[in-house]
């Protein structure tokens, strides 16, 4: 369960929001709103989060990723600015809290990759473009706000 809500005292629905991601980034088995008022529950909040999801994870296999917890593939990053789930040299989600930019470590992935942005709030893809692995790829969202981006390599996509 997801604690976070307006109300709530286990913060705020914000707090709820990067938690629900960051779960799911990191690679948890199963996550859910809290209900109101310590959660977000089914709110109008939380549903273009869940519907985000959704559309992420028909694009992404997640139980093929891993967490990268010590940042190891994220450089120029700020602290809480990025957080990434990946299989090596296939696919890359990388989930953005508030916009931001960073550099996708991309040096030991050959081939082409495909780069896509969720906007989560809207549960929305937007943009595409094609860049070349072997280097590093800077990430830079496409506004404020939840974003994802999914990069992923143009042989291995599902």
């Amino acid at each position: 369960k997801i604690y976070g809500g307006a109300g709530g005292r286990f913060g705020n629905s914000r707090d709820g929001e990067e938690r629900f991601w960051r779960n799911l980034i990191g690679g948890v088995a199963g996550t859910r709103f809290h209900r109101p008022d310590s959660g977000l529950g089914l709110t109008d909040r939380a549903l273009p989060h869940l519907r985000s999801a959704r559309m992420l994870f028909e694009e992404f296999d997640v139980v093929r990723c891993r967490p990268d917890a010590r940042h190891e593939f994220l450089s120029k990053r700020s602290e809480n600015e990025a957080f990434l789930s990946y299989e090596p040299g296939k696919q890359y989600a990388v989930y953005f809290p508030d916009g931001g930019a960073v550099d996708l470590d991309l040096k030991h992935a050959d081939g082409g990759f495909e780069l896509r942005w969720l906007n989560v709030e809207k549960s929305q893809w937007q943009g595409m473009k094609t860049v070349n692995g072997g280097r590093d790829v800077t990430l830079e969202t496409p506004g404020n706000g939840h974003w994802v981006c999914l990069v992923t390599n143009d042989e291995n996509r599902q």
